[in-house]
């Protein structure tokens, strides 16, 4: 039996609660979580649970919040620290390598995501937390994909579109690898996505199709 874990309200204990959330609905659903099964994955009580949520529905929200920020912090924190040096065409490279090989093959959170898309159609609120949560990530990205397309001195128009190609394109190949693991090369489909995103910037810095123009 695992010891209960001595209550305390810190920031460790949030992230334990949170975690427990993701485990259980992996396990059994988030239908079919209870506070009480997250506070037994986290072993503490589940009058502990209150000290820091109000509800199972805030947990679920904190849960999305941060796996998104993560994901944001690890791509943009990663460009900015290697930017230095590199061309906009590399920086664009490593945003399509991000979406499509790192995320693709976070398997446990695309998993937990399956089970959130589904549970959206019938749950207005969780709807609404998805949107604000895609609305978010898809800015980012097109901010950062706006910020390179500056560096070399062209607009796009469309830049919040291609934004979104990218991170449902992304998601699809996470889709299908949590189906078909082996049927499908993570490698190649990135190798495709910067292929994708040249075709959008131009195959020289001179190049401007559809959509794009030099600045004047």
């Amino acid at each position: 039996m695992a010891r209960t874990k001595t209550v305390g309200k810190s920031p460790e204990r949030r992230a334990e609660i949170l975690t427990a959330l993701q485990r259980c609905i992996l396990k059994q659903g988030y239908l079919n979580t209870s506070v009480r099964d997250i506070a037994k994955e986290a072993a503490i009580q589940p009058g502990a649970i209150h000290y820091y949520f109000e509800s199972k529905e805030q947990i679920l929200e904190r849960l999305m919040e941060g796996i998104v920020e993560q994901y944001l912090e690890e791509a943009f924190s990663a460009l900015s620290k290697e930017g230095e040096g590199r061309s906009p065409r590399q920086k664009l490279s490593q945003i399509a390598e991000f979406l499509f090989v790192k995320l693709a093959r976070e398997q446990q959170t695309n998993r937990m995501f399956v089970e959130l898309w589904s549970l959206s159609r019938h749950d207005e609120r969780l709807g609404r937390m998805l949107k604000a949560l895609y609305g978010t990530y898809r800015a980012e990205i097109a901010r950062h994909l706006a910020e390179c397309l500056q560096e070399l001195d062209l607009e796009y128009q469309n830049v919040g579109a291609l934004a979104a190609l990218l991170v449902g394109a992304s998601e699809g190949v996470g889709l299908q690898l949590l189906i078909d693991s082996k049927g499908i090369s993570v490698t190649k489909i990135s190798e495709v996505a910067e292929q994708l995103v040249s075709a959008v910037v131009g195959a020289s810095d001179s190049g401007a199709p559809g959509g794009l123009r030099t600045r004047a």
